[in-house]
């Protein structure tokens, strides 16, 4: 998780002010998030993310604080050990980190990349009703 800007202050004018009220727009409108854009009297202009959805918490994991900006998206499953002693199963899979539609409004500069082919252990439980991921 990463810590990102809730505000974005700026002449109304400048070019980082439109990028990021674009990019704001584009986030609500996938229905990530609503945001307030104001004018204040000396002619500076600031952006505030008011709230995030239901959607991005469930699928980003967003908090007023936080936000995902990368997601494992898995291609193949390489192997399953199933545990016969519980409910329980660990799989590798193979996959891709890709960028979250939230990856520019970090806080900082961040090391995170895209990146292919990645090896990943996962936790599986069996219920009832199928196979869940652990959280």
């Amino acid at each position: 998780m990463n810590q990102v800007k809730r505000f974005f202050s700026s002449s109304q004018e400048g070019p980082n002010f439109m990028a990021f009220e674009n990019y704001y727009t584009s986030l609500m409108e996938e229905g990530l998030m609503v945001y307030e854009a104001k004018t204040h009297p000396n002619g500076t202009s600031v952006i505030e993310i008011k709230e995030y959805t239901e959607l991005a918490k469930q699928k980003y994991k967003a908090t007023p604080e936080n936000v995902g900006i990368m997601e494992f998206v898995p291609k193949e499953i390489v192997g399953i050990s199933i545990d016969p002693n519980s409910n329980k199963a660990k799989v590798i899979c193979k996959g891709d980190y890709q960028k979250t539609p939230f990856f520019k409004i970090v806080r900082s500069r961040t090391d995170c990349k895209e990146s292919k082919g990645v090896e990943k252990e996962v936790t599986l439980v069996r219920y009832d009703t199928g196979w869940r991921l652990e959280d």
